[in-house]
């Protein structure tokens, strides 16, 4: 089963309104890879009542358990744009008080956007890539932690990456995404700045930028060759869609051939 954290895969789907590094899957292979349950799961019958449980290991995802090993999947992946806080209706993306605020401040691993990154962080800055409270299980240094295409969008008006001042009271932190950690960001679209914060002179006030950086020098704007953004297991970031089609073909072989099926909840006995 692919290491998924979070998966957007629609228009309308807003992950920023709890990302954290546990976030739930969501979408359509998410939604199908967490509700089937083997043929004849039960509990063992061979046991007394009250007896205590076993508890075994099990491996889910890539191809080692070592934590201190980098992680090769992909954590969030988003079919269209992609919301730190929410659409106002009609979004087009492209005034001053264009979305709505998330007091979501940070995101875990390595995240693919086709669509467009909307950022309005109301504790004045959002943090992308290794996190504070995260699991601390990271792609290999030097890896693009964050792509953002800008092509598969509702947002026909904004540009590819934008982000806005909070709106909390009393909160003056304006900043963009920052990257923390050794890695890189890409872009698809020319580079914007905080709305309203064009004359700002520092790195920090860039839509998105580099942690620690005076320059911003590992995000590349007007990014074009596609080919060579890849997760830690080589799938791109234009071919990584088919992966969730192919899976889900084989859950539906799977179920087709009785080896696994769709568990429904029982019914409530008086």
């Amino acid at each position: 089963m692919e290491r998924l954290k979070h998966v957007a895969l629609r228009q309308g789907v807003k992950p920023a309104r709890a990302l954290t590094a546990t976030l739930v899957a969501v979408g359509m292979m998410a939604a199908a890879a967490i509700s089937f349950v083997p043929t004849g799961a039960n509990a063992d019958d061979k046991k007394d009542d009250g007896a205590f449980a076993t508890s075994s290991t099990i491996q889910m995802g890539d191809s080692s358990t070592n934590v201190n090993e980098p992680d090769k999947g992909l954590a969030t992946y988003v079919g269209r744009d992609f919301y730190i806080g929410s659409p106002k209706e009609d979004e087009t993306g492209a005034t001053r008080d264009s979305i709505n605020g998330s007091w979501a401040a940070e995101m875990e691993g390595q995240t693919f956007i086709l669509g467009k990154y909307m950022q309005r962080a109301q504790k004045g800055f959002f943090t992308i890539g290794t996190v504070a409270f995260g699991a601390q299980y990271k792609p290999a240094d030097n890896n693009t932690i964050i792509a953002v295409k800008g092509t598969n969008t509702n947002l026909s008006q904004a540009s590819t990456a934008q982000t806005w001042k909070s709106t909390a009271s009393g909160v003056s932190t304006t900043q963009g995404g920052g990257i923390n950690g050794n890695y890189k960001g890409v872009v698809g679209g020319r580079k914007t700045k905080v709305w309203d914060m064009s004359s700002c002179p520092t790195a920090n006030c860039s839509s998105i930028y580099k942690y620690y950086s005076t320059t911003g020098a590992d995000i590349t704007w007007g990014y074009t060759d596609w080919s060579g953004i890849k997760d830690g297991q080589g799938n791109t970031i234009d071919g990584f869609g088919n992966k969730f089609t192919d899976n889900s073909a084989q859950l539906s072989t799977l179920k087709d051939t009785g080896k696994v099926t769709y568990g429904t909840a029982p019914e409530q006995q008086n």
